[in-house]
């Protein structure tokens, strides 16, 4: 069969109120002009930018992050929007998290204080955890151990 533009990609389905409504996929190759492939949302049954990654799996608590890798490495707790441009669908999800905090790839840290604040006006607690370098996929285990424990995850 034909993979197409799907070839070489881990396929990521995306859970939204306890079902699959999408999907993502991730190069393997480290050679795609394109690292992140999402279903086109004419196919999708949600289109990936109204859902977050892992949302269904939060409580209370919750670290935005901006990809999947980061969300794999956070673990319980993280939720991923596909990127640091969120949509009003997106930011409409977050209003229903008591705490949040905000980690985008320390190349972002200014596009998560902005988010950050139009947050802020919409519910109780959000908060940015800035990274000096990297994204949080790329932390260390002990330093995500840390982490959880700090935020209460």
């Amino acid at each position: 069969r034909n993979l197409g533009q799907w070839k070489f990609r881990i396929i990521i389905p995306i859970q939204f109120e306890g079902q699959v409504v999408t999907f993502t996929s991730r190069d393997v190759t480290g050679k795609a002009e394109i690292k992140y492939r999402h279903l086109p949302d004419r196919e999708a049954i949600v289109p990936i930018k109204h859902t977050l990654y892992g949302y269904d799996r939060i409580r209370d608590t919750a670290v935005l992050v901006e990809g999947v890798a980061d969300v794999w490495n956070i673990g319980h707790g993280a939720i991923g929007s596909f990127g640091t441009m969120l949509t009003q669908e997106q930011k409409s999800l977050l209003t229903r998290v008591k705490n949040l905090f905000i980690m985008f790839d320390s190349d972002a840290t200014d596009k998560a204080l902005k988010l950050s604040t139009v947050l802020q006006r919409k519910k109780r607690h959000v908060e940015v955890v800035a990274l000096s370098e990297g994204d949080p996929a790329e932390l260390s285990q002990d330093l995500v151990a840390s982490l959880r424990k700090e935020l209460k995850l």
